[in-house]
């Protein structure tokens, strides 16, 4: 196919773009509406919108981070009263800090800076006349305790840091709120800080409590130290709540997520277990009115949040469940995206195939055999499969067939597993010849001792990669037998492709 039919392709199919194109849900800014509603989503909506706190589970990739933004949006999208939502998920400040009492503190003044932040960047999406009632609406207490609260909790940090949260804040709001100031359409992040220092200055001289010159003020805020001295976790979590009423939302909903992807915890399910189990350990704070607590927790992670590992968590007290995805729900997910990328001219997978393949049960099993149950892989083995039709010598048309699926699940297979593992460890997977083997195979196999074979099946099973599959009889007694565990390594072992 040339490369001028290369770029219209999925044109040709029927699509606006490549429905698999991203399997981030942070870059994909109409999530919610080709979100898939799986049981969970409506238990995790219904939880963020009530006092209390509710734990969501599951492997990465599973859809922790999408059902999350997916809540947020449905949320902010609300017209009657709603939480105002807030996402944890930059950890930067809690490296170290190990001790509960200290990383509670640090949570909970981060929380009230995420929910200041929030508030003010919503009313900067205001038109200015309605920003004006809002603050000549406050009263003298109210004035008060925005200034403090803006001061201590806001503004106590450098100014670089509030520029990268405010951006992160921003691209949530912007694609959930249908009015937009000019401001945010330019993407000034400096605009922001002058403009939150503006409303303050505003709310003081509204109450005769004049800060002086506007300029001055803001050289002496960027000189402030990044911490602010405060009182018990517990208080600052309701004045949080406080601050969030009062700018019209109905609560607070904190969402916690990505406790395992800072540069500590992405390879140490037990360093990302520790980091998040101060708030965990503190049942009082997920009984605080009008504060929701939602958690998106890869599975490892929340197995070591229990006694025997030294992280107890009263789950009887706090709801959790754990995400699990089937064929027919996976279904659902594709469909749904190429109704909304093709803007509903497709409605099934086999559509995209030539007229040989109708079996949709057929083409999902196959699909499903190695990205398993997880919806970014399998949307990123699409992708991959699209791709490699696309540059295929022998594409001579638009349409797939079972052919490009068996190429795409080749190059899915040997570039997915050298991201996540070596060259030579793979090669040795191979060298067995076989996806199923007993010790005495490994030793023939490597011309190595018992001792060594069963060290290195230790190794594998560590990874990973295989595991123990029952036993079976060779001779005098039963021995274990072993099965190649991961989906990718035993397609490349039982297909011997080569590794590039």
């Amino acid at each position: 196919m040339s490369s001028a039919e290369s770029k219209n392709y999925y044109e040709i199919l029927g699509f606006t773009r490549n429905p698999f194109e991203t399997n981030t849900a942070e870059r994909e800014p109409e999530i919610e509406l080709y979100a898939v509603r799986p049981p969970y989503l409506d238990r995790v909506e219904e939880s963020s919108k009530n006092t209390g706190s509710f734990t969501l589970s599951g492997n990465r990739g599973s859809g922790k981070s999408a059902t999350r933004i997916t809540v947020q949006r449905n949320i902010l999208n609300l017209t009657a009263p709603h939480p105002l939502p807030i996402a944890l998920t930059n950890f930067s400040e809690m490296r170290g800090k190990l001790e509960v009492p200290t990383a509670l503190e640090l949570y909970a003044k981060n929380i009230f800076f995420l929910t200041i932040e929030a508030c003010l960047i919503y009313l900067t999406s205001l038109d200015e006349s309605a920003s004006k009632s809002f603050l000549k609406n406050l009263n003298k207490h109210q004035a008060h305790f925005m200034n403090r609260a803006i001061s201590e909790y806001y503004l106590s940090r450098s100014e670089s840091a509030r520029n990268a949260s405010a951006q992160e804040c921003f691209d949530l709001f912007s694609v959930s709120l249908a009015s937009r100031s000019q401001m945010w359409a330019s993407k000034k992040w400096s605009a922001l800080t002058s403009s939150v220092i503006d409303l303050t200055a505003a709310v003081a001289k509204l109450f005769d409590k004049d800060i002086g010159d506007t300029s001055s003020y803001k050289e002496l805020l960027s000189s402030s130290s990044d911490t602010a001295s405060g009182p018990d976790p517990q208080f600052i979590l309701r004045k949080a709540v406080d601050f969030a009423r009062m700018m019209g939302f109905s609560s607070l909903l904190v969402q916690v997520d990505k406790i395992d992807e800072t540069d500590w915890t992405t390879n140490d399910a037990d360093a990302a277990a520790q980091l998040i189990w101060p708030i965990y350990s503190n049942v009082q704070i997920h009984e605080i009115d009008g504060l929701s607590w939602s958690f998106f927790v890869w599975n490892k992670v929340r197995d070591l949040l229990v006694s025997e590992h030294g992280k107890p968590v009263r789950w009887d007290k706090l709801p959790n469940e754990k995400i699990k995805w089937d064929e027919k729900q996976l279904k659902a997910l594709i469909e749904k995206r190429l109704d909304y990328f093709s803007n509903g001219s497709i409605k099934k997978l086999t559509e995209l195939f030539s007229s040989d393949v109708d079996d949709d049960e057929m083409l999902y099993s196959l699909l499903v055999s190695l990205s398993g149950l997880s919806p970014r892989i399998l949307i990123t083995l699409l992708d991959t499969i699209l791709t490699a039709h696309i540059h295929s010598a022998d594409s001579n048309t638009p349409k797939l067939t079972l052919k490009s699926v068996e190429i795409g699940m080749d190059t899915y297979a040997v570039s997915s597993i050298l991201n996540d593992f070596s060259t030579d460890t793979i090669s040795q997977l191979k060298k067995l010849n076989a996806t199923e083997f007993v010790t005495k195979d490994v030793t023939k196999a490597f011309s190595i001792s018992q001792p060594a074979a069963r060290q290195k099946i230790i190794t594998w099973d560590n990874m990973g990669l295989v595991r123990r599959d029952g036993q079976i009889s060779t001779g005098a007694k039963p021995v274990d037998k072993f099965k190649i565990l991961d989906p990718r390594a035993e397609r490349i072992v039982s297909r011997s492709l080569d590794l590039y």
